[in-house]
């Protein structure tokens, strides 16, 4: 694994891709599937995401279940849980911030969440061990798309036939029925991650298989499924990433923007 590749570095691996930290993955430029989201609202708004992106308690918990997951050997080295401390006392201040000093290399996590993440890499990976197992890990791509677009992803897991396997923690409200695991896709634009992830590694001159969904519950027993995405939503989500590169691509030729968006009614 290499800690600190430059954008260079990356373009040059190619279909290789590069092991790299999932921190570093972020701080280097390129469009990711995540960054579709502001290109979608407008182009200012994609080159002001920074503004926009939080760290929230939800994304560290998901990105804790993924670690313990696909990377348990970088568990330790990422991540602490927090012990009971005495607040009351200051003895008990005293030892929770001689913790904080010792462990500031590491995310401190709440201890019931890191409990409660590590449970559920224990189901995803007892379910889907052969899958995990067999995989590429956390491999990251960078494309060069041409008109100074930089394409990203980082793969959770690519199987030797080249199909796309993504790990999704859910806290579903209404149980983990097909019905409940697709609406929860559609509202997140699982479909478009999947779809851009076969754009970037066929750029690269990647063969691609099927995109599957793993989805691990945050509720009481931890229920792991595991379902395809449809051709015909990969199909609608490639639609998708292909127009949203081409308006970049003309904003940064003619430096035109969208107008903004009309709501009907308002």
């Amino acid at each position: 694994m290499q800690n600190n590749p430059t954008l260079a570095d990356c373009l040059k691996a190619g279909a290789s891709g590069v092991m790299m930290p999932c921190e570093h993955y972020h701080k280097l430029p390129g469009i990711s599937a995540s960054a579709l989201q502001y290109l979608k609202e407008s182009n200012r708004h994609f080159e002001n995401r920074k503004n926009f992106s939080s760290d929230s308690d939800a994304l560290r918990f998901g990105n804790l279940v993924h670690t313990a997951t696909l990377e348990p050997d970088e568990l330790d080295k990422r991540y602490v849980a927090e012990p009971k401390f005495d607040g009351r006392s200051n003895a008990g201040k005293l030892e929770k911030q001689a913790f904080y000093n010792d462990n500031s290399h590491r995310i401190i996590m709440a201890y019931d969440d890191y409990i409660k993440a590590t449970r559920m890499a224990m189901n995803a990976y007892a379910i889907c061990h052969e899958i995990i197992d067999a995989g590429i890990i956390e491999r990251s791509l960078f494309s060069d798309y041409g008109n100074g677009i930089i394409l990203k992803c980082r793969l959770d897991i690519e199987s030797p036939t080249g199909d796309d396997f993504d790990l999704k923690t859910i806290s579903p409200k209404h149980g983990m029925s097909d019905h409940e695991l697709l609406r929860h896709s559609l509202q997140f634009n699982y479909h478009i991650g999947c779809a851009f992830r076969n754009i970037v590694r066929r750029s690269l001159g990647i063969e691609t298989g099927d995109s599957y969904l793993i989805f691990v519950s945050t509720t009481p027993g931890s229920m792991v499924k595991v379902r395809r995405v449809s051709a015909e939503l990969i199909k609608q989500g490639e639609l998708i990433c292909m127009n949203l590169l081409e308006s970049r691509k003309e904003y940064l030729i003619y430096g035109y923007d969208v107008e903004p968006k009309i709501i009907e009614n308002f």
